[in-house]
């Protein structure tokens, strides 16, 4: 039992000079980074009540250029710029800075329900030889009830 009452005293040396171990260093080796060239941009379809907005981005979602129905019809009718003129002649007009970025194709996202004139933009756009790499929907979702547009008045 008095073995147990007497404990083995520790140098106080040890506590202080304890080795540490050693840090390990790896070489790390310089790697070139090569430039990656966009391969495929993104594309936001937004149409509103009275025009259609084409937003086009590029591979690290980088703003290209937006292009409305209304800029590149000269009429200011309602009526033409929701007609497949207006995705006519917007398409057109994306088609140089697709070009310019050297992008490979699209992925296309619509912010509005998809409807014939959406199913018309992708036809459009395999006219004009564009890969559509994937489609998808952004619709925002509202946190309570909506209440419905007012009609236009005469």
């Amino acid at each position: 039992m008095q073995e147990l009452l007497f404990r083995r005293e520790i140098p106080i040396k040890w506590y202080f000079f304890k080795k540490k171990p050693k840090k390990r260093f790896v070489r790390m080796r310089k790697v070139e980074l090569k430039k990656v060239y966009s391969l495929y941009g993104y594309l936001i379809i937004d149409i509103v009540h009275s025009n259609i907005f084409l937003t086009l981005l590029n591979s690290n979602k980088k703003f290209i250029i937006c292009k409305t129905a209304g800029a590149c019809i000269q009429s200011n009718s309602k009526k033409k710029k929701k007609a497949s003129e207006g995705f006519q002649a917007i398409t057109l007009s994306i088609l140089q800075y697709y070009k310019q970025e050297n992008l490979k194709g699209i992925h296309l996202s619509f912010r509005t329900l998809i409807n014939n004139s959406s199913v018309l933009l992708i036809k459009y756009l395999k006219l004009l030889k564009i890969k559509i790499g994937e489609i998808w929907d952004d619709l925002a979702s509202p946190h309570n009830g909506v209440r419905g547009r007012t009609p236009r008045r005469l």
